[in-house]
């Protein structure tokens, strides 16, 4: 049977980073390491389940939804 998959958290990515891009670098079911400098937490291999895209009136942002981990 399937089951949905939980997300983990939801958190706020550079839309224009120079270094990866969203879509030409990686994409919705890749694993990828994320980091939150903030709080220095690094998550190696999680992976992205989906992306929100948004326009406003501050341009445009990502909201990447990762997969919970085991």
């Amino acid at each position: 049977h399937l089951v949905q998959p939980k997300t983990a958290s939801e958190s706020a990515i550079a839309a224009f980073s120079t270094q990866y891009q969203y879509n030409k670098d990686y994409f919705v079911g890749d694993y990828v390491t994320v980091e939150q400098k903030r709080f220095g937490l690094i998550q190696p291999r999680i992976q992205l389940i989906g992306m929100v895209e948004s326009f406003d009136q501050n341009g445009r942002s990502l909201t990447p939804t990762f997969k919970e981990m085991e």
